[in-house]
């Protein structure tokens, strides 16, 4: 994972252009290079004494406390990786009613039968409400911690394309259903006596 990689070479850069002594008022007042320890942690799995004792310096804190703002983030981060793209795959490749009557040669003739509709819909909605809802929390704890673009790469490659497969399967279905919407009855025949 780059994105805690790229914290620290700021970090390092800042302090060889401003000196020693300096750099530690840079760093301390901002919030997102104090985060780089924490993610060297998710990242690499710990620090040595010595080192967290000298980062600590550094910085100019007392102590790293690294569990609280980043266990959250691991949390959802491991949510997203082990299931997010799993359970979409589950409904897109294995479920019967899409395989079987919302296929890929349905979709492109828009052809449902409506019975079909509420199986796979209901389905696709929780799915999406579920995984929207947990996106904008870890959006919000990335933020705490990285760069606005790092974290907006992070979720366009690893969440985002999900999200838009499953927009694309309820887009489909609705345009489906609306091709399917049963015409309007033309009136009496004029030819025929009631």
């Amino acid at each position: 994972m780059g994105v805690g990689l790229c914290v620290p070479r700021a970090a390092r850069r800042a302090a060889e252009t401003q000196g020693p002594g300096k750099n530690t008022r840079v760093l301390a007042g901002c919030p997102r290079l104090r985060g780089w320890p924490a993610s060297c942690l998710w990242a690499y799995g710990g620090f040595a004494e010595d080192v967290k004792a000298r980062v600590e310096n550094f910085l100019g804190i007392s102590s790293l406390n690294i569990t609280g703002f980043t266990s959250d983030i691991l949390a959802l981060v491991t949510q997203v990786s082990l299931h997010l793209h799993s359970s979409v795959d589950e409904l897109l490749q294995r479920d019967r009613y899409v395989t079987g009557w919302f296929s890929p040669y349905h979709r492109r003739r828009k052809l449902i039968h409506p019975v079909m509709i509420q199986h796979i819909q209901p389905q696709a909605l929780s799915l999406l409400a579920r995984w929207s809802a947990l996106a904008g929390e870890l959006e919000a704890a990335l933020q705490r911690v990285f760069y606005p673009d790092a974290v907006d790469e992070w979720l366009e490659e690893n969440v985002h394309p999900s999200l838009r497969r499953l927009r694309q399967l309820l887009q489909d279905l609705g345009e489906a259903a609306g091709a399917q919407a049963p015409q309007a009855s033309p009136g009496p025949d004029p030819g025929r006596e009631p």
